[in-house]
């Protein structure tokens, strides 16, 4: 299946915590967070830590975004290039929206004060979630998601 490619590029880079939010109410799988500690250039002594990337993990372990499924160990060859060296990187899953709000906070609070950070992560997901919704629709993605989730592991027992 080929997704349109403005919508995929739109919610890899850019808007894939929305995406991740929306495709976990959908499903209500958790929320994951690939998380990294980089430094701008290899001789700087400052290390910033930062989501990097969202989305679900599925109940098959893998993990689900705009691309579609992928397996978390394919996930730095995408969102870590050239520009940043990464010091570590790890991912992080969480339940529910408000622990990954939470996750985001802690990890841009160098940006700017936490106060103003909740708000404009709050903002973010008030104007972006609409979209996001109506991408997982366009994408198809919560069909393609359910469609994967029961697979037989032996002849006579299925994960879902």
């Amino acid at each position: 299946m080929t997704f349109p490619a403005d919508l995929i590029e739109e919610f890899t880079f850019g808007k894939c915590y929305a995406l991740a939010a929306a495709l976990h109410e959908e499903t209500g799988w958790p929320i994951g967070a690939l998380v990294a500690d980089w430094k701008a250039t290899p001789g700087s002594a400052t290390v910033r830590r930062r989501v990097v990337h969202a989305f679900v993990r599925a109940p098959d372990g893998s993990v689900l975004d705009a691309r579609g499924h992928s397996e978390e160990r394919d996930l730095g060859k995408t969102f870590f290039g050239p520009e940043r060296v990464i010091v570590k990187s790890w991912v992080e899953d969480f339940d529910d929206l408000e622990a990954f709000r939470n996750c985001l906070v802690s990890t841009e609070i160098h940006v700017v004060p936490e106060y103003r950070l909740r708000q404009e992560i709050d903002d973010f997901f008030a104007r972006t979630m609409p979209s996001a919704r109506a991408a997982c629709a366009a994408l198809n993605l919560v069909a393609t998601a359910r469609n994967r989730v029961c697979r037989p592991v032996t002849p006579s027992f299925a994960v879902c």
